[in-house]
């Protein structure tokens, strides 16, 4: 089994020491992945449903910061050396294909052949309308841009010719370190999703899959392989969870999991008492995980404008994650082979109201301590 980390430029993770730190921390301690997300606007006051809670919405409000999902990743190529890179996920229907192609076997090259493309066909029809794309023609955008994302991929000029997206012979340079390309990991909770992995993809994402429905999307998965005649073990299966234990891990894998990705750590609810039940509810930590580790030098936006708005930076009752902290590993968030160090705030970090932060140099420092 192997172990991704999600939402990588989500929140403070937009900003670069705390994505460095996590990506680097990440690496150290063995997990195989870090994936971004995507979502070029949102929509203020959208109605459309957000599938994975169970009010429809997002976490977090509608302006916290959401960087783009590939240029982070070809930061981390530059700070790391063996984690893979992944979009978990990049919103197809909303691209033009010859960009992708481009932009993501530029990531490869960059990284020496760690990238991964996991693309979705999307959700939030006002994001589509605010672009300009019609929201129904999704799916068959989708499918289409991935076959021709491929077509670009293959050596010398080629051509393409679609319902969308049509050009003469073009050539599309450099080509991918990872040959025949970039693998494609098709995101997606729903059968067509599914359908779409078996008939498309080099593997498949149903984000935060409980068991049942996983093994429902699996069956579907595997009848459509069988259909067209593919075997359905050239398929990588991955998810995501929010905690894992061994046990869940165990699950997953009896199921033909691969790969179980989680959230990045984050916070107590109980420490932060005043902050929305929205935040809580989509376990950047349940009540008994640590605090997230975030190195961070003086300069370190210590989180958005909108978290200090309501209170998250300042006084005993909700420490800075991003202040130094007594170091814990948590083995009871995932298994001791993929073990991230978290934070907790030390008492003397919760008296100290503000946001004061040690420097930069003192946190290595300490990090380097504990690891001896």
């Amino acid at each position: 089994m192997k172990f991704g980390v999600a939402f990588t430029n989500a929140g403070p993770l937009a900003y670069p020491e705390p994505f460095a730190a996590l990506v680097r921390t990440a690496e150290e301690c063995g997990f195989d992945s870090v994936w971004t997300v995507e979502h070029v606007v949102v929509p203020v006051g959208y109605k459309s449903r957000y599938p994975y809670s169970a009010d429809g919405r997002m976490p977090g409000p509608d302006d916290v910061p959401l960087s783009d999902p590939l240029i982070p990743l070809a930061y981390a190529a530059a700070i790391t050396e063996r984690i893979r890179l992944g979009t978990g996920i990049l919103i197809l229907p909303q691209r033009h294909p010859a960009y992708v192609a481009k932009e993501v076997a530029t990531l490869d090259v960059l990284s020496r052949g760690r990238a991964i493309l996991g693309i979705g066909a999307g959700w939030l029809a006002e994001e589509f309308a605010a672009l300009g794309i019609p929201f129904e023609e999704r799916g068959p955008r989708t499918d289409e841009a991935i076959r021709a994302i491929r077509t670009l991929w293959q050596p010398g000029p080629q051509s393409f010719e679609g319902k969308f997206f049509r050009w003469d012979p073009v050539e599309s340079n450099p080509k991918p370190v990872q040959q025949p390309g970039v693998p494609i990991v098709v995101g997606g909770h729903s059968i067509p999703a599914a359908k779409r992995a078996a008939r498309l993809g080099d593997g498949f994402f149903p984000a935060f899959g409980e068991p049942a429905a996983l093994a429902r999307l699996l069956d579907a998965l595997r009848t459509e392989c069988a259909r067209i005649g593919r075997n359905q073990t050239d398929i990588e299966i991955t998810t995501g969870a929010f905690t894992v234990d061994a046990d869940t891990v165990a699950r997953y894998a009896e199921l033909g999991v691969h790969r179980v990705v989680i959230a990045p750590p984050g916070f107590r609810p109980r420490q932060h008492p005043r902050r929305p039940a929205s935040f809580r509810r989509h376990g950047h930590a349940s009540s008994d995980q640590a605090l997230v580790i975030f190195p961070a030098s003086p300069c370190t936006p210590p989180f958005p404008r909108h978290h200090r708005r309501q209170g998250r930076t300042r006084g005993a009752r909700t420490a800075t994650p991003v202040s130094g902290g007594e170091i814990i590993p948590t083995h009871k968030l995932v298994p001791p082979c993929a073990c991230m160090f978290l934070t907790r705030p030390s008492a003397e970090t919760t008296r100290t109201r503000g946001t004061s932060q040690p420097p930069a140099a003192r946190v290595r420092k300490r990090l380097r301590r504990r690891r001896e």
